[in-house]
């Protein structure tokens, strides 16, 4: 029998150039929007992202305006192009055999987000609503309802973690947000609020390394 697989998701094609250093681990490109000139990180314009809120719910448009009024914003790094979608969910399901594979490896900001960056200012999530003043009225599962496209792309995500449960397939992430260096429980709590859990020593910054260096060197057993 030949040896399992593992599948990376990245939005950043620059992740994949030295994928030959672990040729079980099988890159797949996700879509992404071409920075747009602006004086902030823009992916997209002012009527998309209100179209985007407009999908949300009260608690999670709370939370958005006070991030445009504390950054003086006009719009937030939303890339609605961008993340893991319901299209790469049901080809996995439907035609990937659970049993070729061993892990999934998942980027952070527009892979497993729509967005490039996170408000990740405080080391937990309820240390940042407490700090905005909003604790009253958005809990930690509408932060995390912004920055991963809503109530019905998360349940998409649940049939993934669903299908990795039930198949003993490990989750992991792998990102370049030194934020998840640094705090990493903040993201941890984001995940937990909407029921994808995941191992807190599966939650990776991959520091200096490439991503596949630090697969290679860190994540050996895949």
């Amino acid at each position: 029998m030949s040896k399992k697989i593992t599948l990376f998701f990245d939005n950043d094609r620059d992740n994949f150039i030295d994928k030959h250093l672990c040729k079980r681990v099988k890159p797949i490109l996700i879509k992404e929007s071409p920075i747009i000139p602006h004086p902030t990180l823009c992916f997209t314009n002012k009527s998309k992202y209100r179209q985007y809120l407009n999908r949300l719910s009260t608690p999670a448009n709370i939370f958005a305006s006070h991030i445009i009024r504390m950054y003086n914003l006009e719009i937030d790094s939303l890339d609605p192009k961008s993340g893991i979608d319901i299209t790469h969910i049901s080809y996995l399901i439907n035609n990937i055999s659970p049993k070729r594979i061993s892990a999934i490896i998942l980027d952070w900001d527009r892979t497993l987000t729509k967005f490039e960056g996170i408000m990740a200012i405080k080391p937990r999530c309820q240390l940042l609503l407490d700090e905005l003043l909003i604790s009253h009225k958005v809990q930690i599962k509408h932060i995390a309802e912004y920055y991963l496209g809503g109530r019905t792309r998360i349940k998409y995500l649940h049939t993934l973690w669903s299908w990795c449960k039930s198949n003993q397939i490990s989750i992991y992430i792998l990102s370049s947000n030194p934020s998840i260096g640094r705090v990493p429980l903040f993201f941890w709590d984001l995940l937990k609020s909407v029921n994808l859990p995941i191992k807190k020593k599966h939650l990776i910054y991959r520091g200096h390394l490439t991503k596949y260096q630090y697969i290679q060197q860190h994540l050996t057993h895949l």
